[in-house]
């Protein structure tokens, strides 16, 4: 079996993120942020938003129901994309490896439009992918099987002919399911350079 596309997880691989940097904004004690952040995982309306079936104000609305608050929509809008830290150091080596390897690089994130717009202008690494698959444009969202089917498809590669990057398991899970070559790494640049030195 040979890779002949990688595909990478943006948060968590490519760009920092930390889940309770909004919960902070918002001025949750710090002792029920974890639990909230789980909560706010979980909550349908969240998936929905990352299927594009939710608009920005069906979702903003309901933190504020989710969460006992009565913030305003703009600083729910900051507290989201306080969410989004910045890059990862080290992350353009990625790109470099890959481009000299001469591997096709691809994006399959779970994101939504308001994160969507803030990342696309503020972080020009994501404009080394060939091309962003993302969750609310596609209506799927990971760890669903059909998102890799769909996304493999899209770039022309075979489900076999992908490897994959995530940096959370249970989305790794579901490429694996989906035949993908599958690795989990988390804020971690060198340990995904090593996957690509070890399986490409």
């Amino acid at each position: 079996m040979k890779i002949r596309a990688v595909f990478l997880d943006v948060g968590g691989v490519v760009l920092k993120i930390d889940w309770t940097r909004p919960l902070e904004v918002l001025g949750v004690p710090h002792a029920q942020r974890g639990a909230i952040v789980e909560k706010l995982k979980a909550w349908p309306v969240f998936h929905r938003f990352e299927e594009g079936t939710a608009e920005p104000g069906e979702f903003f609305s309901g933190i504020n129901q989710l969460l006992g608050l009565s913030a305003s929509r703009e600083k729910l809008e900051e507290a989201w994309l306080s969410l989004i830290v910045g890059d990862l150091p080290g992350n353009e080596l990625l790109f470099k490896w890959l481009e000299e390897n001469q591997v096709p690089v691809f994006a399959l994130s779970n994101t939504n439009v308001v994160h969507d717009r803030f990342q696309v202008k503020h972080f020009p690494i994501l404009g080394r992918f060939e091309h962003f698959y993302k969750s609310y444009q596609m209506g799927l969202r990971k760890p669903g099987v059909e998102i890799y089917l769909k996304a493999s498809e899209l770039a022309g590669f075979n489900p076999e002919d992908c490897l994959f990057i995530d940096d959370t398991l249970e989305n790794v899970e579901g490429a694996v399911q989906a035949k993908w070559s599958a690795f989990h790494t988390v804020d971690d640049v060198g340990a995904t350079l090593k996957i690509f030195q070890q399986k490409i």
